[in-house]
């Protein structure tokens, strides 16, 4: 019985350092049947890493999971020192790879999928928001600033503006500028991250 327990713990263990490896290689896409980007792939080495951590552990197996094991992980998450939020993120993803498991036939613990993996998140667990108004953005486009200075403003308030990640307008190119039916200047792009095509104004 105890050999049998071990063989259960590893097929676990197996599954979820696979499920990397099958995103990498394309065997295991999006929902819209797209691979995923190297963002997406090493945010869930992150999620891999901290539930191979906890099973190393607390060594279970697909039949163990039930909500005190849930209770558990999250426990041992929160005294790793996560704020809610990226705790709540995890716990999602955990969610998501145990469902899949089940869609693929790993196991029959059809119990795991309703079980509640969600924590409550005040306003108070959540980062600092740090912006700028519209006022203090203007400020800075009306300075008088030449050379280096200049340019470093310009290219900030053109990340303010458009609103995407950094790696998104760091490498902005001449021909994702345009104009729409309408009239109005904007620009093309794809995300590097998501891979999703946006269009601002």
């Amino acid at each position: 019985k105890s050999k049998l327990e071990s063989e259960k713990r590893k097929k676990f263990r197996e599954y979820v350092q696979k499920y990397i490896l099958q995103m990498e290689c394309g065997e295991r896409r999006t929902i819209k049947n797209k691979l995923y980007t190297k963002g997406t792939i090493h945010h869930w080495r992150q999620v891999v890493d901290k539930v191979l951590d906890f099973h190393k552990k607390y060594p279970f197996s697909w039949d163990d999971i039930n909500q005190a094991l849930i209770n558990k992980f999250i426990t041992y998450l929160e005294n790793d020192l996560l704020n809610k939020t990226t705790i709540q993120k995890l716990m999602k993803d955990f969610k998501k790879l145990i469902k899949d498991a089940e869609t693929e036939g790993i196991h029959e613990n059809f119990r795991a999928r309703s079980l509640n993996y969600t924590i409550e998140v005040r306003d108070s667990d959540k980062s600092t928001e740090v912006y700028l108004t519209t006022e203090e953005l203007q400020g800075l486009y009306n300075m008088e600033l030449s050379g280096t200075e200049e340019q470093v403003r310009d290219v900030f308030l053109i990340g303010c503006f458009l609103g995407q990640r950094v790696s998104d307008y760091g490498r902005i190119e001449p021909e994702w500028f345009g104009t729409t039916r309408n009239g109005v200047k904007v620009i093309r792009l794809q995300q590097k991250k998501t891979g999703h095509r946006v269009c601002v104004p």
